[in-house]
């Protein structure tokens, strides 16, 4: 069994929300991102619209979205990276669109900004329907993408690159993740009597 993520805010198990003009950041309350996994964690959420947000880097990232998470939408927005990445869709998300988002590198260099289709112990799904419109950051360079239990996103404007064999050492990744979940009985469901 996983530990449980230690998230600064959380939108989970909802249907319909709309988030405007909000600052995500412990530092604000004298607090301190690194002990916060991520900062913004959507979990099973859906039918999401989040606009002109400013979200802090976490020790692991700014935006974690897992656990089947639909119809959300995020837009006009300002990611830091934390010690991972910025941005982590997972998980079996589908129809998530990141539009006009401007990621900044955070404390340290990341190999990567926006993660993909990584593992998550709730889920084998796939993760589809991601778009990346107008993703973008700060010092110039490309958004750094990595795809690994995921279909490539759908990319327009912007500075967008996806990384060839980090992409493909997540997916070896995941792959053997599974199968030790599958050998061990993770992800299972459990029986009814």
């Amino acid at each position: 069994m996983a530990d449980t993520d230690r998230n600064f805010f959380s939108v989970a198990d909802v249907d319909g929300k709309v988030m405007d003009s909000l600052r995500f950041d412990p530092a604000d309350e004298g607090g301190d991102p690194a002990t916060y996994d991520d900062i913004l964690k959507f979990s099973h959420a859906r039918n999401v619209i989040a606009s002109r947000l400013w979200i802090a880097g976490g020790s692991e990232n700014g935006v974690d979205m897992n656990r089947e998470c639909r119809n959300i939408r995020i837009e006009d927005s300002t990611v830091v990276s934390g010690h991972q990445c910025a941005i982590v869709i997972k998980g079996g998300c589908r129809e998530i669109t990141l539009d006009h988002i401007r990621i900044s590198g955070g404390r340290m260099e990341t190999p990567y900004d926006i993660e993909l289709g990584g593992w998550s112990d709730q889920t084998m799904k796939r993760t589809t329907g991601v778009r990346l419109l107008d993703v973008v950051r700060f010092d110039g360079r490309h958004v750094r993408v990595v795809v690994g239990h995921a279909d490539r996103p759908a990319i327009t404007g912007g500075r967008v690159k996806v990384l060839f064999w980090r992409s493909v050492a997540l997916k070896l990744f995941w792959y053997f993740r599974r199968v030790i979940a599958l050998a061990t009985g993770i992800n299972r469901k459990p029986k009814t009597v």
